[in-house]
């Protein structure tokens, strides 16, 4: 349950990024062109007014108590906070993951001990985890999705930059490739 909901939280953080920077690339491409209307104009005449040369600006106040090394570390800390926010985030993911495995594995084995104890028989099921029918599937399942994903990245890569920004889907093709061959193989043996 708590997997579902850091799933659904890191999903409101990406749409939430996705937004602020869409809005960040038209108010920059607005004030590229100069094309300044309603409650932009009046944006940009209140930052107008407040000159660091009014000291009683709000730029002349924050001049005035905000030291010296505010100038580098600001830079360096939204840096971080850029690249390192996703990496913290995959982080958290990743370890959500394994944690949630770990007390499906324990939720698993006191239930074939109580099955013990009570002198049942234990089922296949609770006895192999990993069924290699399913693995198939599974195989079959991520290589389509993965070739569609990257047929489609490939498209509109190429359709908006050109074919040296669609060479990105190859990846995501070649991925599923190889695990439609994997689940060829598989079901092969089997």
């Amino acid at each position: 349950m708590n997997l579902i909901r850091l799933r659904r939280s890191a999903i409101h953080c990406l749409v939430t990024f996705l937004t602020l920077a869409a809005l960040m690339l038209s108010l920059h491409s607005i004030a590229q062109t100069g094309d300044l209307t309603g409650a932009e104009s009046q944006l940009h005449a209140a930052q107008q007014s407040l000159t660091p040369q009014n000291p009683n600006s709000i730029e002349g106040v924050l001049n005035a108590y905000t030291p010296d090394y505010i100038g580098v570390v600001a830079p360096v800390l939204a840096i971080l906070l850029i690249f390192g926010g996703p990496i913290a985030l995959a982080i958290i993911l990743v370890l959500q993951h394994y944690r949630s495995q770990r007390r499906f594995g324990e939720i698993r084995r006191e239930c074939i001990n109580k099955l013990i104890d009570a002198g049942k028989d234990v089922p296949e099921s609770l006895l192999f985890f990993d069924d290699p029918a399913n693995s198939a599937d599974k195989d079959l399942s991520r290589g389509l999705k993965n070739l569609g994903l990257g047929a489609g990245i490939a498209i509109f890569l190429t359709a908006i930059n050109g074919p040296a920004a669609g060479t990105f889907g190859l990846i995501l093709i070649g991925l599923g490739g190889a695990q439609l061959v994997s689940w060829k193989l598989s079901r092969k043996a089997a």
